[in-house]
């Protein structure tokens, strides 16, 4: 349209080149969005192995250890985290 001298051509050049703009601001955008997933999914895979590491670790210790962590350990960390200490 732009070539063949139509009366709307430069309209529609214009609006082409918002179009182009906004097309990379998408994709940047985008492109952003993808790191910021990436980093949340590495994020939350370590915190998996830490958690699964710790897990293994209480099971590791004796009966009576976890029972102590629970019973002394656990009410604090709980009011800590209620309360927000």
């Amino acid at each position: 349209m732009v070539e063949e001298g139509h009366f709307a051509g430069e309209e529609v050049k214009t609006k082409l080149w918002e179009l182009h703009g906004r097309w990379d601001t998408l994709k940047a955008k985008a492109s952003k969005r993808r790191q910021d997933l990436e980093d949340s999914l590495q994020a939350q895979q370590y915190l998996d192995v830490v958690a699964r590491l710790s897990v293994s670790w209480v099971r590791g210790r004796s009966a009576g250890l976890a029972q102590e962590v629970m019973t002394n350990m656990f009410p604090a960390l709980l009011f800590q985290t209620v309360y927000k200490l």
